[in-house]
């Protein structure tokens, strides 16, 4: 499963105001129609006090938290 790009969240993430929530950024990308691919890695962002302070923030923690494998 290949992570998204910065630029396609920011097209998905578009209408979204940071710094943001964990759970305002998939709430914003089930509203935007996301493919479950995507939507199953941002369900992996890891919960933190701060909030995320923009899309690269978003990015940077998805690739620093990788998916785990199955087989």
């Amino acid at each position: 499963m290949n992570e998204p790009s910065a630029q396609s969240l920011r097209t998905v993430l578009a209408e979204l105001r940071f710094p943001a929530q964990r759970w305002e950024i998939i709430t914003t990308a089930d509203m935007y129609g996301v493919d479950a691919a995507t939507c199953e890695l941002l369900r992996r962002l890891p919960l933190r006090d701060q909030p995320y302070r923009n899309i690269q923030d978003v990015v940077d923690a998805l690739s620093s938290n990788p998916v785990p494998r199955t087989s």
